[in-house]
């Protein structure tokens, strides 16, 4: 696992703020879509929100086995 804080003291300053931090993670979120699908098929996972801090980004790599052993 991996991952990322991007501080800024702007996030939490007031309301207006906190709405536009939010607003961009969304549509970052939205234009990393098509990217992240083809990542989740092949088992890679990201989680990417905003905090009262900034925005936290985190990464992880799930392996999954298919064989049944007996």
């Amino acid at each position: 696992m991996m991952f990322c804080i991007c501080y800024s003291p702007l996030a939490y300053v007031d309301p207006c703020h906190c709405n536009m931090a939010h607003l961009f993670v969304e549509l970052l979120k939205d234009s990393l879509n098509e990217y992240a699908y083809a990542a989740e098929i092949a088992g890679v996972h990201y989680k990417l929100e905003n905090t009262m801090y900034g925005i936290f980004v985190s990464t992880a790599h799930i392996f999954f086995s298919n064989h049944l052993h007996p």
